[in-house]
């Protein structure tokens, strides 16, 4: 169903948030967001990353001075240098504590720092893959501990293990911190996000409303007034422009044609009508004898014949300018030629036909061209028979030329004649009969050919119409 348009005037309110304002605000504060959103998970991991990296490092190196203060011997564990276990990390509750614990190859604990009996003795936790120095995190007592675990071995056999812990709450904190601090910045930089979003729109559409500001202001009884904004010639926006002015161009060439175009119509219909009633009126004022009647209908007789050619005529062109191609077939210049052309003008007309020449398109078209330039030519001779029909190929064009050396054509007529209805001042003046139909009708039917008609000067006097049309290789 068609949208009903009737209510979208130029003095309709405009919202400030317009329907493509969103959707270009909606697109841009998605990809920000898409790119906000993976820059602050990759920026979370890495913190994190650091952090726990940084934790691992410090439980490490306590545990190389703590083995330090060990010695391993038959199969027993003792501690031979108290310096490291005295220690305040490993002897109060402080801020961050090191909890050390040795476990024997059962998981029995043999060995503890004292802060591990202050706070609570923190089991043996399952560690599938103790490496050599290895780290793992846990849960105990509601508490997060990360933890370093180094193997305790004699020769190759292990005795034991060596378990450092440490509260994680440290490291925990920070990364709540940040996940707020991001909430809060993240609602933050939308806020600005969708204001700018919503500012470069607007923005970027302001030339456009321009151009339908400038379109609106355009008056329909100045059809020459042009859009102009001060934009880029090659982007998108002055190609619109240059688009739409193209457009306007069109428009008023068209309605400047129609505009014409009724003008000689009522002019060319007027004349054979204006007979008719004056021969009826003439008829209708008293008893008139029948010779006179009869004379009357032979005027009126000739007017209807002339309406009813003049009809035909535009009814032709209207067709021809509104039909596609339907019968383009391959035919033989010549042959066509010399069957429809030669027998209506054998005696005027002098013929130099080039042999085996071949276009495209709809025969009965050609016959009507050359029907129509060559009873110009003889009705624009004054009765002389100097006419000469010329065909010849020349590189991939065949050129047909109607030469005449009648009246002539003017410099300023040779650009009019082919317009509908008009007629050079000469023939008017010479009162040469005609329409102004058969030249624009047959600049039609070129057009069908892809092809250019011209015409120029035949010296000494006359004129000569020259058709280019597109030739058809045969193989």
């Amino acid at each position: 169903m068609a949208k009903d348009t009737s209510s979208l005037t130029s003095n309709s309110k405009i919202p400030f948030i317009t329907q493509s304002v969103r959707k270009l605000t909606l697109m841009n504060v998605l990809i920000f967001l898409l790119v906000l959103l993976s820059f602050n998970l990759l920026l979370m991991f890495f913190i994190s990353y650091v952090v726990r990296k940084n934790l691992d490092t410090r439980i490490s190196h306590e545990i190389n001075n703590i083995q330090k203060g060990l010695s391993i011997s038959d199969s027993k564990i003792s501690v031979i240098d108290t310096t490291e276990f005295l220690e305040t990390d490993l002897h109060d509750l402080k801020e961050t504590p090191y909890f050390l614990q040795i476990f024997d190859n059962k998981n029995n604990q043999i060995i503890n720092s004292r802060n591990v009996e202050l706070y609570s003795k923190i089991p043996f936790m399952p560690f599938d893959s103790i490496k050599n120095l290895s780290f793992s995190s846990f849960e105990y007592n509601n508490e997060m501990f990360r933890a370093g675990y180094l193997k305790l071995l004699k020769g190759k056999d292990q005795i034991g293990t060596l378990r450092l812990s440490v509260f994680e709450r440290d490291s925990n904190i920070i990364i709540d911190q940040l996940i707020l601090f991001n909430i809060i910045s993240f609602l933050f930089i939308m806020a600005i996000v969708i204001s700018a979003s919503v500012f470069a729109a607007k923005k970027t559409f302001k030339p456009i409303n321009d151009i339908i500001n400038n379109t609106n202001a355009l008056s329909a009884s100045d059809l020459s007034q042009r859009i102009n904004i001060e934009v880029d010639a090659n982007d998108e926006l002055g190609r619109l422009q240059f688009t739409l002015n193209n457009l306007l161009a069109r428009i008023e060439n068209h309605i400047n044609d129609i505009s014409n175009f009724s003008d000689q119509v009522s002019h060319q219909l007027m004349n054979p009508l204006t007979t008719l009633r004056t021969e009826i009126e003439y008829q209708l004022k008293k008893e008139r004898k029948t010779e006179d009647y009869k004379s009357s209908f032979l005027v009126m007789e000739k007017q209807v014949e002339s309406l009813i050619r003049m009809v035909k005529t535009l009814l032709t062109i209207a067709k021809t300018e509104k039909d596609s191609d339907k019968n383009r077939t391959v035919f033989n210049l010549k042959k066509i030629i010399s069957a429809y052309v030669i027998p209506n003008f054998s005696s005027q007309v002098k013929y130099e036909l080039e042999d085996n020449l071949y276009l495209k398109g709809d025969p009965d078209h050609l016959v009507v061209i050359l029907h129509n330039l060559i009873e110009n030519a003889v009705k624009f001779s004054c009765d002389r028979n100097d006419i000469n029909v010329i065909s010849k190929k020349i590189n991939d064009r065949i050129e047909l030329r109607i030469e005449d050396q009648g009246i002539g054509i003017s410099y300023n007529d040779k650009e009019k004649i082919f317009h509908k209805f008009y007629r050079s001042t000469e023939a008017e003046r010479l009162g040469i009969n005609g329409y102004g139909l058969g030249l624009s009708l047959v600049r039609s039917l070129v057009d069908k050919f892809s092809g250019e008609i011209n015409v120029s000067d035949n010296l000494p006097k006359g004129s000569v119409f020259i058709i280019n049309l597109p030739a058809v290789e045969l193989s």
